[in-house]
């Protein structure tokens, strides 16, 4: 018999019925402790993908300490703030710090799919589940046909509030698959998408209109000049638990906030780019199978000598040539795949931090991924690639991302295209339908091609991420001077030449350093405002 008017207690009844393994039975996203009173025995669960965080620490005679937010376990003293050194360079490697580690020794991290229960007879961890694909489909229209149906399913289900709900609109494919299948079932709705009027390459402006006309949804532009941005630096960047490098959390606390003035729940279309092969890198790995090894050294030749950046179509395409190649020779599927998620080359941590060295390297985490993935699989290295992505970059970044931008600004951000159900489907299909010479996401484009605008199904894969380049260039430049110049207070154990050096290439156009610079800059943010000795 229910005693509230709460939905959260039918997990209560679940755990009556099923004990620590009714999680397997929940679908969407959490993060949850169970307390029982008679067993003595605490339970926390994550949900399958890490849409949602959960950390805890044990210190000593403290006892158990969990939250959602490192901030809660540091306010209740449940650690000791000793920074981990391999946390910190993998950091500096990955742009956040991968998998079950937190940038504090004593503080972790619950892994997506996890069961933690802590009783008399001590800690224990185990996953309740773990992406297993079956056997490859073998027809694509049918893999198509059955794609659509789950995700329209998982929509449907997604829409089911208390509130308004809201779409996240970019103009991409994702996004405007899941706001089209929004409209479908719930009718008129808002949707809401950023631009960047100042800086065109980065502008989606005119896909997410011929969407939301198309759809009729009430849709919101939140124009951010690089002012505007800049502004938001700060309160995006003071929200931080641990280092992070991602600069597009600031356009998406942005439209987090912007979008909480009008609904209390937003539907968006992040999971996509890993399940169906979306990212540059991706293409990469179908470059790397067929081109000549000194087709590569020459590419990356040519590269080294132009101007690298992400200013104009000419820069981009320049500085994606130059991480193909940069990765292009290498062998293995998770090695190389590690290169090009980079953020830092080991040579460039060894030269920032020379007095660190890792246990084990984020390359090493990578490439153990993709073995895993290897041992289950048929065979096929574009899923290895995706399985690696859905593991450590996807909770590790973007839906951390997701979750600091929102939950900063009371925002509900729900992820269709993360039901379980449409993950699994995902990867039993088969790599080379999900990805071709010129564009990823193609299984994606055929089972939705006759709903959407055809310029959005054709277009190519644009980022959501603001100008950063530029930034270090103009705007951010007296500060990061500031920060890194003769009688900044930079951190003691990173190099100061090593971080000049850096910023003199990406000034001179010789190299585009708006990634490395970006998480130094990050770094020493959260390291000042968190009083963490480093």
């Amino acid at each position: 018999r229910f005693r509230t008017a709460s939905d959260c207690e039918t997990i209560v009844h679940l755990y009556e019925e099923h004990g620590p393994d009714a999680v397997a039975r929940l679908n969407g996203m959490f993060a949850l402790a169970i307390w029982d009173r008679t067993l003595e025995r605490l339970v926390l669960a994550r949900d399958r993908l890490g849409i949602k965080p959960l950390f805890y620490s044990s210190v000593g005679p403290r006892g158990f300490g969990f939250a959602s937010e490192i901030k809660a376990l540091l306010a209740a003293r449940m650690s000791r703030r000793e920074v981990d050194p391999d946390a910190l360079l993998h950091y500096l490697s990955c742009g956040y710090v991968p998998g079950t580690d937190t940038i504090y020794r004593d503080v972790h991290r619950l892994a997506p799919g996890e069961l933690l229960v802590l009783d008399p007879r001590g800690l224990r961890r185990r996953p309740y589940w773990t992406l297993e694909p079956g056997a490859p489909l073998r027809s694509r229209t049918a893999a198509a046909e059955e794609l659509r149906a789950l995700l329209t399913a998982a929509v449907r289900e997604h829409l089911v509030s208390d509130v308004p709900v809201g779409v996240f609109l970019s103009g991409g494919i994702d996004s405007s698959v899941v706001s089209t299948l929004a409209a479908a079932s719930a009718g008129p709705l808002s949707t809401f998408s950023v631009t960047f009027p100042e800086d065109p390459i980065f502008d989606e402006a005119r896909f997410s209109r011929q969407v939301a006309r198309r759809i009729g949804s009430l849709h919101t532009e939140i124009p951010l000049t690089r002012a505007q941005i800049l502004s938001a630096v700060p309160p995006a960047l003071d929200h931080l638990d641990e280092p992070f490098a991602d600069p597009s959390l600031v356009p998406s606390f942005e439209i987090a906030r912007e979008a909480r003035r009008h609904v209390k729940v937003v539907l968006s279309g992040d999971g996509a780019d890993e399940l169906f092969a979306g990212y540059a890198k991706h293409l990469g790995e179908v470059y790397a199978a067929w081109a000549p090894r000194p087709l590569v050294w020459l590419l990356g030749q040519a590269a080294s000598v132009a101007p690298a950046g992400r200013g104009n179509r000419l820069e981009e395409t320049v500085r994606r040539l130059g991480r193909l190649a940069d990765g292009g020779g290498i062998a293995d599927t998770g090695r190389r795949y590690a290169r090009w998620a980079k953020v830092c080359g080991e040579a460039e941590v060894r030269a920032l931090v020379p007095d660190l060295s890792p246990r084990r390297t984020a390359t090493d985490l990578f490439a153990a991924e993709a073995l895993r993935f290897g041992a289950l699989d048929h065979g096929d290295r574009i899923n290895r690639m995706l399985y690696t992505d859905t593991r450590l970059g996807l909770p590790g970044d973007m839906l951390a991302k997701v979750d600091m931008a929102s939950m900063a600004n009371a925002l509900e951000v729900r992820v269709p295209f993360l039901d379980h159900r449409v993950v699994e489907h995902a990867f039993r299909i088969p790599g080379r339908w999900k990805i071709g010479a010129m564009r990823g996401k193609r299984i994606l484009r055929q089972a939705f091609r006759d709903v959407l605008p055809p310029e959005v199904v054709r277009r190519g894969k644009r980022g959501f991420e603001p100008p950063v380049g530029e930034w270090f260039r103009r705007e951010l430049r007296d500060l990061f001077r500031d920060v890194v110049g003769t009688g900044g207070r930079f951190l003691p154990c990173v190099r100061r030449d090593a971080v000049e050096a850096l910023y003199t290439q990406h000034l001179t156009r010789r190299a585009d350093r708006s990634k490395e610079l970006w998480a130094l800059f990050a770094l020493h943010w959260w390291a000042t405002r968190n009083g963490v000795g480093l």
